[in-house]
C-alpha cells in the first residue's frame, strides 16, 4: 500500500523533526567517514617541532564531505574513551589529520619559528686581552666590532666568514626580535661547533659545551675535541633552553656566543648557531626553520598520552561517545607502522610509513609474534652445545648469525642443530613470506671461563664498531685523525650511538638477564686507550625504556634509563680501583655519587677485559636517589651548562 501525505497535512512541527532527523543521519553517515588509518607506536624517525619524536596517529576522511571533530575524544584507554578532547578542527574530503601520541597535551596549532639563522649577520670579536664583562649584555655598545655571517671558522668550507687559522676564540653577538613572549611554549639552541662554545641570551648563560669556567677565559683552552657535523653532513647538536619566559623581552634581544678552539694549532674551528622558538599560536618573528633542524612543518596537536608497543586499544568516539573507530596496537616494531590497506581495506603493516599521505602500497599482513626457543640457555659451559632453534611455525623459517650481526633475510638458514664448541653469539630470527620478522633473539656462550665477578656479554655487528668508516670502537681512516695522544678527529671521538645486545650475568648465581639497547663510547681523554669505556641506554626503538635489574648491590632501586662501563682513565692497565675506591669513600657522606660494579666483559665472544660498570651521571639518577620526578630536574654541568632530559 502506498500512502501519499498531501503538502496541506505537512505542518511546521513535522517539517522541522524531519529536518532534525535528516541532518542526523547525514551527521551520523559523515563521522563514519573518519578512521584511525596509520599508527606508530615507537618513532625515531620524525620530529615534532620540539625536535623530538613521538609516536603518531594519523586519521583519514575517506569521504565525499569535511568532518568537523570538535569535543570527538580519541583514547588508549577503553574504560575511559574521552581521554583526549579534540579542538575546533575540521578535516576536508579525502584528507589526513596527523596527531603526536606525546602526552604534551597541546589541542593548538604551533608556530616555530627561527629567530637565528645560518648566513645572518653578527657583531664579532677576536680578542688578545679579555672584553669587557658586559659585552654579552642587550645594551652593549659593540659599534667597534667587526660585521660577518654565520658560520665562523675556517678550514671545514661552510665558513661564511673566515678568521684567522689559530684564531683561540671569537665573540659574536646576534640581536633577534621576539613579538609574543607570553606566547613562548619552547625554545631550542641548535649548534654546530668545534670545539666548544658558551651561549647567553640577554646577558644570561642558556647552554654550553667541553669548556669550564664562568665565564672562561678569552684564551682558555676546550676540554677536549669537538668534531663539527655539518660539513660532513651531519646534525647542529640541539640544546633545550629552560627559563626562558625570564630570559627573553618583549621586542629586542640578544643572542651572544663565545667560542673556542682547543688550541692554536688546530686544524679548524667552527660556529654556526641557530636559535629557534616554537610559539602556541601563529607568529611571524624570525623565518621558516631551516631543513635541517627538523623543525619544519611538524606542527600538529599533541595528544595528553603515549602508545605502548605491547598491547594497546586506540578508540575514536564522536561528540555523543559513540565509537567511530578502534585499532587494536600489538607487538608493532619499531619504526613500522599498523594501519589500512589501501585496496583490501584490511589491518595491515607496514616497514614504509607515511604520515599524512595515503598509506605504502608495500604491505604485510602482520609482523611474526612467534619467539624462537634455544635449547641451551646462554651463559657459561664446560662442554660442547648441540644447539637446536625452534618457535617458528609452518611456513616460517628461522634464520641466523654468529657473528654478531643481526639476521637478514640472507643469513643462514636453520635446518639442523649447530655445534657449538668456541665462544659465540648466536642471534637469530623468524622469517615469513608477507610478514615483518620476529625480533632478533640473541644466547651467548662462553667456555672454560670461572669468574670471580659479574660479566657482561656484549653482541654488536662488527660493521657497527670496527668498520674503518663507521665503527665507533676504531681509528678510522688514515690521515683523518690526529696521530697523537688522545688523536682527535678519531672515530672514537664521534657522538655515534649504535644497537647493540647485552646479557649480564651474576657470577655467584644462575641470575642473569639480557637487554637491546642503544651504545657510544664514552670519557675524555680515556677515549685513547686500547679499551675504550662505553655508555648503554635505554630507548623504545630498540625494545625497553629502561633497564630493570638489580645490577648495582648497594642501590635501593634497580630501573635505569642509562649505565656506563668505564675503563679508569688514568688508572688503566694498573689498578682499575683507584676512581671506584675514592669515589666510594662518598658513601654515607649524604652526598650522591656513581655506585659501581666491576665486570669482565666479552664482545662477540671474544674477552675483552675488566671494566667497572658504573650509574650514569644524569637527571635519571638523581630522581631515583631522592624519589623525585626526572622532569623537575635541571642539571648543571661544566659549572653552568643547561641538561633538560638528557641521556
Amino acid at each position: 500500500m502506498e500512502i501519499l501525505i498531501e503538502p496541506k497535512v505537512l505542518n511546521s512541527q513535522f517539517v522541522m523533526r524531519y529536518l532534525v532527523l535528516t541532518f542526523f543521519i547525514g551527521a551520523l553517515l559523515q563521522a563514519q567517514s573518519i578512521r584511525i588509518n596509520e599508527v606508530v607506536s615507537s618513532n625515531s624517525v620524525y620530529f615534532d617541532e620540539d625536535g623530538d619524536t613521538p609516536d603518531w596517529i594519523e586519521l583519514y576522511n575517506y569521504g565525499s564531505q569535511n568532518v568537523n571533530l570538535e569535543n570527538w575524544t580519541l583514547s588508549d584507554d577503553v574504560s575511559d574513551l574521552s581521554k583526549w578532547t579534540f579542538p575546533n578542527v575540521t578535516i576536508p574530503a579525502n584528507d589526513y589529520l596527523l596527531l603526536w601520541a606525546s602526552d604534551k597535551d597541546r589541542d593548538q596549532i604551533t608556530s616555530t619559528r627561527t629567530l637565528v639563522n645560518q648566513g645572518d649577520f653578527y657583531k664579532y670579536l677576536i680578542p688578545s686581552s679579555e672584553p669587557s664583562p658586559n659585552w654579552k649584555n642587550l645594551t652593549f655598545d659593540d659599534l667597534n666590532w667587526s660585521t660577518g655571517a654565520s658560520g665562523f671558522g675556517y678550514s671545514d668550507g661552510d665558513d661564511t666568514t673566515v678568521i684567522p687559522n689559530g684564531t683561540l676564540s671569537v665573540y659574536l653577538r646576534k640581536k633577534f626580535n621576539v613579538s609574543s613572549v607570553a606566547d613562548v611554549i619552547s625554545l631550542i639552541l641548535d649548534i654546530d661547533y668545534d670545539d666548544a662554545f658558551v651561549a647567553y641570551i640577554n646577558g644570561v648563560e642558556v647552554a654550553r659545551a667541553n669548556i669550564d669556567g664562568v665565564a672562561p677565559p678569552f684564551n682558555a683552552s676546550t676540554n677536549q675535541d669537538h668534531e663539527a657535523q655539518m660539513y660532513g653532513g651531519g646534525l647542529p647538536d640541539r640544546f633545550t633552553i629552560a627559563d626562558f619566559s625570564s630570559i627573553l623581552v618583549e621586542g629586542e634581544n640578544v643572542l651572544a656566543i663565545q667560542a673556542h678552539n682547543i688550541s692554536s694549532g688546530s686544524s679548524d674551528f667552527t660556529t654556526i648557531p641557530f636559535l629557534s622558538a616554537t610559539f602556541s599560536s601563529a607568529n611571524n618573528s624570525g623565518v621558516e626553520p631551516p631543513e635541517i633542524l627538523n623543525l619544519n612543518n611538524n606542527n600538529h596537536f599533541h595528544t595528553n598520552f603515549k602508545i605502548s608497543s605491547d598491547s594497546e586499544t586506540l578508540t575514536l568516539s564522536n561528540l555523543t561517545g559513540n565509537i567511530i573507530d578502534q585499532l587494536l596496537i600489538e607487538g608493532l616494531p619499531p619504526n613500522a607502522s599498523i594501519g589500512v590497506s589501501g585496496t583490501s581495506e584490511n589491518r595491515v603493516n607496514y616497514i614504509e610509513t607515511t604520515p599524512g599521505f595515503q598509506n605504502s602500497d608495500e604491505e604485510f599482513l602482520g609482523s611474526v609474534q612467534n619467539e624462537i626457543v634455544f635449547s641451551e640457555n646462554g651463559g657459561f659451559k664446560d662442554a660442547s652445545v648441540n644447539l637446536s632453534l625452534s618457535g617458528n611455525g609452518f611456513s616460517q623459517e628461522i634464520r641466523y648469525t654468529t657473528d654478531g650481526s643481526s639476521p637478514n633475510p640472507q643469513s643462514q638458514i636453520y635446518t639442523s642443530p649447530i655445534q657449538i664448541s668456541t665462544n659465540v653469539s648466536v642471534r637469530a630470527q623468524i622469517f615469513s613470506d608477507n610478514y615483518l620478522p620476529s625480533p632478533v633473539f640473541t644466547e651467548s656462550y662462553i667456555f672454560g671461563s670461572n669468574h670471580d665477578i659479574d660479566v657482561l656479554v656484549l653482541s654488536v655487528d662488527p660493521f657497527d664498531f670496527f668498520d674503518e668508516d663507521s665503527g665507533i670502537y676504531v681509528f678510522g681512516t688514515e690521515g683523518t685523525y690526529n696521530t697523537a695522544i688522545p688523536h682527535f678527529g678519531a672515530n672514537f671521538w664521534e657522538e655515534w650511538e649504535r644497537p647493540i645486545h647485552f646479557s649480564f650475568h651474576e657470577h655467584d648465581s644462575n641470575r642473569s638477564v639480557e637487554y637491546n639497547a642503544g651504545v657510544k663510547i664514552f670519557g675524555g681523554w680515556s677515549r685513547s686507550n686500547g679499551q675504550r669505556s662505553l655508555s648503554f641506554f635505554a630507548r623504545g626503538k630498540y625494545g625497553d625504556s629502561e633497564f630493570e635489574y638489580p645490577f648495582f648491590d648497594n642501590l635501593i632501586y634497580n630501573e635505569f634509563e642509562a649505565f656506563t662501563i668505564r675503563n679508569s682513565g688514568q688508572d688503566w692497565l694498573r689498578s682499575s680501583m683507584k676512581d671506584i675506591m675514592l669515589t666510594s669513600l662518598m658513601r654515607g657522606s649524604e652526598i650522591d655519587f656513581q655506585e659501581y660494579n666491576p665486570v669482565v666483559t666479552y664482545i662477540n665472544g671474544e674477552y675483552w677485559g675488566m671494566y667497572n660498570m658504573r650509574e650514569k651521571t644524569n637527571e635519571h639518577m638523581l630522581a631515583s636517589k631522592h624519589n623525585v620526578d626526572a622532569e623537575s630536574i635541571t642539571l648543571l654541568t661544566n659549572n653552568a651548562e643547561v641538561i633538560e632530559g638528557s641521556n
